[in-house]
């Protein structure tokens, strides 16, 4: 704390303002670097004193003795409007792991546990020797020439991997205005791959009297959880056509169909216990079923978090051949920290892969697994069944109409010749074919002058 804080901060905070990159792994194209960046720009403020830090945009300055944006402690996370502050634990995971960007917080607060920590070894990382002190089984660096913190190592829960090795590293440490030391660079490092970048703008770090600042004060609520968890409400049943259902829940929607003695689950998102509840759905509705087939139509992280728990189950998964990699990754961890489901049969499970390059036509063609068309939808999957007129478009038709992932469906759909009576996918409700096309059709006019793509029929 010496070596970094000031020796005195009573009645100040420190201010900066920061450039915080959490990039949309999610949602990038592919499941590597580079991912789409996204580095808004917030103003920040940090007491000591109580170890809560909070961020509000740049572009919204705020009245002293208002509340910021976001606020969050060591064990909790808020959001803040005008003098009110609202606990929000599903903002915890993001927040939490936000925090840890900060060396003051980290080192404040171990600062707090003394007792409990020891030095553990002395290592060379970054090219130079580190003391490393151990608080339980969380590591932090310190530079053995002066004591300045270099990173924190901790192991945390992942909802898709398991257990993940999280690095905290903290860079070129600049002078704040009123004392101290703070970096311009922190970076989040999850398994050999930075996640997160945080760029302090040289020159705005500084102490600054507290009764300048927002409202930091935050109420007293329980601790929350730091790792992330989808909300898994009981889906409900949406019938489609004879043995065709969608499940349907506020986050995700998956969709369900039996051929002669096989179910065909259309994708399975969030968690295990979201395909738990699947699992009784389907038992309900397709007592006689012998054989799963499960078709993951893209490979974002929240999509397929529950391939693992229908491995373990014996079903047989059906993907673009562009997947079958990273999907055997998935198989393959193991969960070390919150053993799952495919842990507990990891001697019998079986990773059973079909890839689909172009068209996979299943059960006598009574399904028909298309890839989609187009460069923003490259290495994803549609499927049709023709029975129903119902075509499954996975996440790439959305409440948005002027989506250009919905632009490639349609025009996927159309080069297909097929011509859907519904479309259903994983964030909208069933939606007749005509309106997504039409739709799409007049995105394109607006923006063009001219239309440049008309429904099939």
């Amino acid at each position: 704390m010496s070596a970094v804080m000031p020796p005195a901060w009573a009645g100040h905070v420190l201010r900066y303002r920061a450039a915080h990159d959490v990039p949309y792994w999610e949602q990038s194209d592919r499941p590597y670097e580079p991912f789409v960046p996204n580095a808004p720009t917030t103003d920040r403020w940090f007491d000591p004193a109580t170890g809560v830090e909070a961020r509000h945009p740049a572009e919204r300055p705020l009245v002293a003795g208002s509340a910021p944006a976001m606020l969050y402690s060591a064990t909790a996370a808020y959001t803040g409007r005008d003098t009110l502050v609202v606990a929000t634990p599903l903002g915890m995971p993001f927040l939490a792991a936000g925090r840890r960007l900060n060396p003051w917080a980290v080192v404040t607060d171990w600062h707090k546990q003394a007792s409990d920590i020891a030095v553990v070894d002395r290592c060379k990382d970054r090219d130079q020797w580190r003391v490393v002190l151990g608080r339980g089984t969380e590591r932090l660096y310190l530079a053995e020439s002066d004591a300045t913190p270099a990173k924190l190592v901790r192991t945390e829960a992942h909802y898709l991997w398991g257990q993940v090795r999280a690095e905290y590293l903290w860079t070129t440490w600049w002078g704040v205005r009123g004392g101290g030391l703070y970096p311009l660079g922190s970076f989040r490092i999850v398994d050999g791959v930075t996640y997160e970048r945080l760029g302090v703008r040289m020159g705005t770090a500084a102490l600054v009297p507290a009764d300048s600042a927002p409202r930091l004060a935050v109420p007293a609520v329980a601790a929350m959880s730091d790792t992330t968890v989808f909300p898994t409400p009981t889906p409900d049943t949406v019938r489609i056509g004879e043995n065709l259902f969608l499940l349907v829940a506020p986050a995700y929607t998956h969709a369900v169909a039996m051929v002669r003695d096989t179910v065909f689950l259309l994708d399975a998102t969030s968690s295990e216990a979201r395909s738990r509840q699947d699992s009784a759905w389907i038992a309900q509705l397709f007592p006689k079923h012998r054989a799963i087939a499960l078709v993951v139509t893209d490979l974002a992280w929240p999509h397929v978090s529950g391939v693992r728990f229908w491995v373990a189950r014996g079903a047989t998964i059906i993907s673009h051949a562009a997947s079958r990699d990273v999907l055997q990754r998935i198989v393959n961890r193991r969960w070390t920290l919150r053993p799952d489901a495919l842990e507990a049969t990891r001697r019998s499970a079986t990773f059973r892969f079909v890839p689909v390059a172009d068209s996979l036509r299943l059960a006598g063609g009574k399904i028909i697994v298309h890839a989609l068309r187009g460069a923003l939808v490259e290495n994803a999957l549609g499927v049709w069944v023709p029975a129903a007129r119902f075509f499954w478009a996975g996440d790439y038709v959305q409440r948005d109409g002027t989506s250009p992932y919905t632009r490639d469906v349609v025009r996927t759909v159309c080069a297909l010749g097929i011509n859907p009576d519904v479309v259903g996918a994983q964030h909208i409700r069933p939606t007749p074919w005509s309106a997504i096309a039409i739709g799409t059709a007049r995105t394109a006019q607006n923006d063009s002058g001219t239309t440049s793509l008309a429904p099939c029929r």
